[in-house]
């Protein structure tokens, strides 16, 4: 006789279930692997939240305030640095900037 568990399946059928998930999710967590996310200066122009003119990124990037690669005469992106970049440019709130401060003052 065939022992039945609270879900319904046999103790055969509720571990071959089980193995076709994991394998599952395995193959595709390794089919979608942390991808490199390349830009060119126009996906950038649009990637970008105001939509910045292409002379606008120029001008950034001969002044070294976006990260970039040159490979010849043009110019391309790594997604994750343009990420981290506009991060950068958060401002901190009154509370940040209140705890920075007691936390350096407790320093002295």
């Amino acid at each position: 006789m065939r022992q039945i568990n609270a879900f319904g399946f046999s103790q055969e059928e509720f571990i071959s279930l089980i193995e076709s998930s994991v394998k599952k999710a395995l193959k595709n967590q390794q089919s979608s692997p942390d991808k490199a996310e390349w830009f060119d200066l126009d996906e950038l122009c649009q990637y970008l939240p105001d939509r910045p003119a292409k002379s606008t990124l120029y001008l950034k990037l001969s002044q070294g305030k976006i990260p970039g690669h040159k490979k010849g005469k043009k110019w391309f992106f790594y997604k994750n640095d343009i990420d981290e970049w506009l991060k950068d440019g958060r401002l901190k709130t009154v509370l940040e900037i209140e705890e920075e401060s007691e936390q350096h003052l407790s320093k002295i």
